[in-house]
């Protein structure tokens, strides 16, 4: 998740270039300055001009991807690292509540307690009626590294998916 804002950045700038390339190419007179001899000039600027615009909501998406990262860490009572799991764990549920969560874990909010047993040395934190979190802090609770996500109570399988 920390990269995803940059492969947007650097996507929305790959667009861009190309759709200004595609842009000239449809106005330039200049001989042996042709991107792509068998296109017409039309159909090079409509190009151009739509891998341009891309480039920009891809920019603008990515800065929105990051700024979003930034706020949850800044809200939250302590920086908070994403595990692959729990990215993957997420992507089919309601991710503002899940975030709502993520922003209480440390604060004393959202009904956060410690594991026991197979779990112990770990952290749950409720997201909705039925959703957990299951995380652990460093050894100084300044970070939590977030392991996985279960839509119900069932720690068992969030267990073995955070191991």
């Amino acid at each position: 998740m920390v990269f995803k804002h940059k492969l947007m950045w650097f996507f929305g700038i790959v667009f861009m270039l190309a759709g200004t390339a595609f842009m000239f190419n449809s106005a330039s007179n200049i001989t042996g300055f042709v991107i792509a001899e068998g296109i017409d000039r039309d159909a090079s600027f409509v190009l151009g001009v739509v891998l341009f615009v891309g480039g920009i909501l891809l920019f603008v998406a990515g800065t929105s991807v990051r700024e979003r990262e930034s706020r949850l860490e800044s809200e939250a009572g302590v920086g908070l690292e994403l595990s692959d799991r729990f990215i993957k764990d997420i992507k089919k549920h309601n991710r503002d509540a899940i975030y709502k969560a993520l922003r209480k874990i440390g604060t004393g909010q959202g009904h956060e307690h410690r594991l026991t047993g197979r779990l112990d040395g770990r952290y749950s934190i409720s997201v909705g009626n039925s959703g957990r979190i299951i995380f652990e802090y460093n050894p100084d609770r300044t970070e939590a590294t977030i392991l996985g996500y279960t839509s119900s109570h069932d720690y068992k399988q969030a267990g073995r998916k955070a191991a």
